[in-house]
């Protein structure tokens, strides 16, 4: 677990979730959970950066992390451990003969458990915004979707939905093609940063693609014409690069937001500054800059959210389960 950890936004994940108001900050302190099937367990943790586990942001907003740790059993290791136990019990009968399969590997698994092996482990950060009831994190893993799950049944979660955008509903290419030619505006808050992957699909059942990645140029009119004629011919937006300003009118957010409504390939301004400032951190001494910096990522997200999701939510299809 490094302090950079806590930082850290290549990407972002957004959901729809209503905390309850009743003892939030407590319920969120005290998260913590396990699951013998996949060898993990999980906590909310103390940032070591501030020293709190809920950092609030203003407006009932808040960010706090949750450390997993899990045992990283690979398929090689138990199949050896597998291949041993069969080995012993050619030797020693009743050890596993007459053992179906699957009750073999669950034997392996636990003779595995009993050895001293290495846990990996990651953070994951949470931003939740009051207003809109959006939980936001900066991670996709399998220990990500866990964590939610989690969050939803300890803190009594009224309303959660994932958000399920069809590529016609969100409707980039549309919006591209309407700035290109008209100079409409894709999204509230957020500018296109004159890059774009576009594809054609092609075969009877549109199985193979072509694809352009594309940069406008302002002094290059040939460059957006040629995207423009890209569209005319059937190629489709497979991703756009999006950016926003900050109060100050400074770039402080770039992405890349694909069809599938992903959100990829953040970078935020003056994170390698931060970097640096909490590598070398003794506990609180950048506490308040901290803070100050995690509250610009969530107002940036806030931007994508209300720019980008906000347009969707009625008459968009939300599945309650994850």
């Amino acid at each position: 677990m490094r302090n950079t950890d806590f930082i850290t936004l290549k990407q972002c994940e957004i959901y729809s979730a209503h905390f309850p108001t009743d003892d939030v900050i407590s319920r969120v302190e005290n998260m913590r959970g396990h699951s013998d099937e996949h060898f993990l367990r999980w906590e909310t943790v103390t940032n070591p950066i501030n020293g709190k586990k809920v950092t609030k942001l203003g407006n009932g907003n808040l960010f706090f992390s949750v450390h997993f740790e899990w045992l990283n059993l690979s398929k090689a290791l138990l199949e050896h451990q597998i291949w041993q136990l069969k080995k012993l019990g050619e030797h020693e009968l009743g050890n596993v003969v007459g053992m179906s399969e699957k009750e073999i590997v669950s034997k392996a698994k636990e003779a595995l458990l009993e050895q001293d092996l290495p846990y990996s482990s990651e953070i994951v950060n949470f931003f939740y915004c009051a207003e809109t009831h959006h939980l936001i994190t900066n991670s996709r893993s399998p220990r990500a979707r866990i964590a939610i799950s989690n969050i939803v049944t300890n803190m009594s979660v009224v309303e959660f939905r994932t958000f399920v955008v069809s590529e016609e509903k969100l409707g980039l290419t549309a919006k591209l093609t309407a700035l290109l030619t008209e100079n409409k505006p894709m999204f509230n808050h957020l500018h296109f940063a004159n890059r774009t992957t576009l594809y054609l699909a092609q075969g009877e059942f549109n199985e193979t693609r072509t694809y352009l990645d594309c940069a406008i140029r302002s002094d290059d009119s040939a460059s957006k014409e040629r995207v423009i004629e890209a569209l005319k011919n059937g190629y489709r937006v497979q991703s756009i690069k999006l950016f926003s300003w900050n109060e100050e009118g400074k770039d402080d957010i770039s992405f890349t937001l694909t069809s599938s409504l992903k959100i990829n390939k953040i970078k935020f301004s003056g994170f390698e500054r931060m970097k640096s400032t909490v590598s070398t951190n003794s506990f609180g001494k950048h506490a308040a800059e901290f803070e100050a910096y995690i509250a610009r990522q969530f107002a940036a997200l806030d931007k994508i959210v209300k720019g980008i999701l906000l347009g969707f939510v009625e008459g968009t299809k939300l599945e309650e389960n994850i």
